[in-house]
């Protein structure tokens, strides 16, 4: 009978330990980088999970070699995030004029990167801001009438694939939009991976639509009576400010996840009710999903 070859798994140990050594020097300062430099190392696990599949499994000698190649790709990445020079986008002014429309549905997709959201003061434009355009992005605002409701939209096209290039920061990657208070928005705001920071406390809002991959969203809700919420994440931390005496009912779900939500609000499983929510006529209604991550709730109080 033929013994069989004993089967060695190196590939797996080696990442684990790549992934460890680059968040010790990061610890003692030698490499400088965020949680998303380190994210942007998925394709090497791919890589690797390939290469043991292929090459580890069938002999002592294959199983070192992939742990070998991937030895190389973690440091070919590390040189290429962490030592390659950055080269920064174009930033392009971003103006919509006020048009006669009260009422907008806004559809604001960067891809990845930072997007912050906040009301316009006492301005004539619909939407003033900022974007930074990458040489591969498509980027055109679009803004359309529909009996008498306007549709705005800002999609970059290229930028939903993390991408695996040498990019230090995310300043290639903001975008900075203010929109006038007068208009009721319904706002659909998504980022595969990245930060959202929406001041939506002094706009007026009729839906509010948040989805993300990775990364962290807070929300400044304004004290609006009826107003819709919907917030989605995969992997992240979700901040959620609600104004002091506002109506609202909070469904939050998720998997492996940590709620904080102020005391005073009354719990039923995974659902919290603000003070007076029973009593309200039209209270807000938010509801949170997170598969991992913490979900946190805020009082907020108008800063005169």
């Amino acid at each position: 009978m033929h013994e069989k070859t004993p089967h060695i798994n190196l590939v797996g140990p080696i990442f684990l330990i790549g992934i460890g050594s680059i968040l010790l020097l990061n610890n003692i300062g030698i490499l400088n980088w965020t949680f998303w430099d380190i994210a942007r190392l998925w394709p090497i696990l791919l890589i690797a999970a390939g290469l043991e599949v292929l090459v580890g499994r069938r002999s002592i000698l294959g199983a070192i070699v992939a742990a070998g190649l991937v030895l190389l790709l973690l440091a070919g990445g590390v040189w290429l995030i962490g030592f390659s020079a950055h080269t920064p986008g174009e930033i392009v002014t971003i103006r919509e004029p006020l048009g006669d429309f009260g009422a907008a549905t806004v559809h604001l997709r960067p891809g990845m990167g930072q997007l912050y959201v906040s009301a316009l003061d006492d301005s004539d434009d619909f939407v003033a801001g900022s974007v930074v355009v990458q040489r591969q992005d498509d980027l055109e605002p679009r803004l359309t009438l529909v009996d008498g409701r306007a549709d705005f939209a800002l999609e970059r096209d290229q930028a939903w694939v993390i991408p695996f290039a040498p990019q230090r920061d995310h300043a290639a990657h903001v975008w900075n939009l203010s929109f006038h208070p007068n208009v009721a928005l319904d706002l659909v705001a998504e980022i595969g991976a990245g930060e959202l920071d929406l001041a939506l406390n002094d706009l007026k809002l009729d839906n509010v639509e948040v989805s993300f991959g990775m990364g962290k969203a807070a929300i400044t809700l304004p004290d609006t009576p009826g107003l819709n919420v919907d917030i989605s994440g995969a992997i992240g931390e979700i901040v959620i400010s609600v104004p002091v005496g506002a109506a609202a009912r909070i469904h939050a779900e998720g998997a492996l996840v940590n709620r904080q939500v102020p005391g005073n609000y009354s719990q039923t499983d995974n659902v919290y009710r603000s003070p007076g929510y029973a009593e309200a006529l039209d209270p807000m209604e938010i509801n949170v999903s997170l598969a991992i991550g913490e979900i946190t709730v805020r009082e907020t109080r108008d800063i005169p």
